[in-house]
């Protein structure tokens, strides 16, 4: 969970939000399943006195009167407060909009901390859920924006911003690529159709635009609708869903939603697991074991005589290759970690070193769309994340994408 004095953002967004959860909290305690920012907010790149607060709220259930009390209190604040809320029924049925599922499924996979989560919530949306539910809008966005633009002649600028930014942005997820602003959304969707577009446009942030950069900006929405009409959004959602990364990328079906990695000496809580061959007996560790996950010790050997002979970066490859080829194209990882709650994977080293736990954990990305943090937990009992080497992926997707060919 993240507390809300965490996010950097604006104090007095803070002091909003934290006025709105207390108030959800003392009068719902009991209802609250899940309560999550959302948009800006929870990617911290608010627009100070612009942005809007949004936020997800599921409740166990929810009456008339709940609605209109929890409405009614959110509406008295200067700045505006702009979510949904849900019932348990309603998220289990998949009867909630494409916003909510986007954020359902990125706290899914990590990539999103909510700022209460009950143990009792369910959260089941896959991310062929999130994808088919954002196929279909895209479809009517892309509609609605010719109407405003060609029937309607809106002059709206925020307006049209608003709505071709929400088509540039779905596009993108569609084709597994989160953005969490405004400029990295331009940019990715232009770079994609090889398209030019002044962005600081995109910084007016009122409709005083001149007449010069108006007709800028129709150009533009002209140049993506000819790009989006010749897309086939079907057969690109069937490939979404069935081609992945590197690998095919499964559903995570039986496999926990949360995957956590760390060292034995950093990680003395939770629900750990060594993925070790000794099983972390040189440490004196006492638990739960998967030495299935562990690297062969022939080729660890090998890897372990070559350091200092032979280049890193070559010893490290050949490492990767091994565990890939001995261990990782051979294990059912879902099938392991089926009955296991946010596991904690051990081995020895910290932080960046190198090891397999790194190489297990882009491997669990990829295959299953699963975020896995590396983390070490204080004596206060605070998670900390660790940052994970950034070669690692490059190598193994290499590695996996050679294997595949021959």
């Amino acid at each position: 969970m993240k507390r809300i004095v965490e996010y950097k953002i604006p104090k007095h967004y803070i002091d909003i939000i934290e006025n709105f959860y207390n108030f959800l909290t003392e009068n719902y305690r009991d209802k609250i399943l899940l309560f999550s920012l959302s948009g800006s907010t929870v990617f911290e790149n608010i627009v100070e006195n612009v942005s809007d607060i949004d936020y997800i709220l599921i409740l166990k259930d929810c009456t008339p009167d709940d609605y209109r009390k929890i409405y009614q209190y959110k509406n008295q604040f200067d700045i505006k407060i702009g979510g949904s809320i849900f019932t348990a029924n309603e998220c289990k049925n998949k009867q909630i909009d494409y916003l909510a599922m986007y954020y359902l499924y990125l706290i899914n996979i990590g990539n999103i901390e909510p700022i209460y989560m009950s143990n009792n919530f369910e959260n089941n949306i896959t991310k062929d859920d999130m994808l088919e539910s954002i196929r279909n809008v895209e479809i009517l966005n892309l509609r609605t924006l010719k109407k405003m633009v060609y029937s309607r002649n809106i002059k709206d600028t925020k307006l049209l911003m608003k709505n071709i930014l929400f088509l540039e942005k779905d596009f993108l997820i569609l084709n597994d690529m989160y953005c969490t602003s405004k400029s990295e959304i331009v940019d990715k969707f232009n770079e994609m159709f090889n398209l030019q577009f002044d962005l600081s446009i995109f910084d007016c942030l009122n409709n005083n635009l001149s007449n010069e950069q108006f007709d800028l900006l129709l150009k533009y929405i002209d140049e993506v609708i000819v790009e989006l009409n010749d897309v086939d959004f079907k057969k690109m959602l069937k490939e979404q869903k069935t081609v992945g990364t590197s690998l095919s990328q499964k559903s995570c079906g039986n496999i926990n939603k949360r995957i956590f990695t760390g060292n034995y000496e950093e990680c003395k809580v939770g629900n750990l697991i060594s993925i070790s061959g000794d099983r972390g007996r040189k440490v004196g560790y006492i638990g739960k074991a998967l030495p299935k996950l562990a690297p062969k010790k022939a080729f660890w050997n090998i890897f372990n005589s070559n350091i200092g002979k032979i280049p890193e970066e070559q010893n490290i490859r050949y490492y990767i290759e091994e565990y890939y080829k001995q261990v990782l194209s051979k294990v059912d990882i879902e099938e392991l970690l089926k009955d296991e709650k946010d596991p904690i994977l051990l081995c020895y080293e910290k932080g960046q070193d190198f090891c397999h736990r790194h190489v297990l954990a882009e491997y669990i990305e990829m295959k299953y769309g699963i975020k896995v943090r590396d983390i070490k937990i204080d004596k206060d009992l605070n998670i900390v994340e660790n940052q994970r080497p950034g070669y690692i992926r490059t190598i193994l997707e290499d590695v996996i994408s050679k294997e595949q060919e021959r």
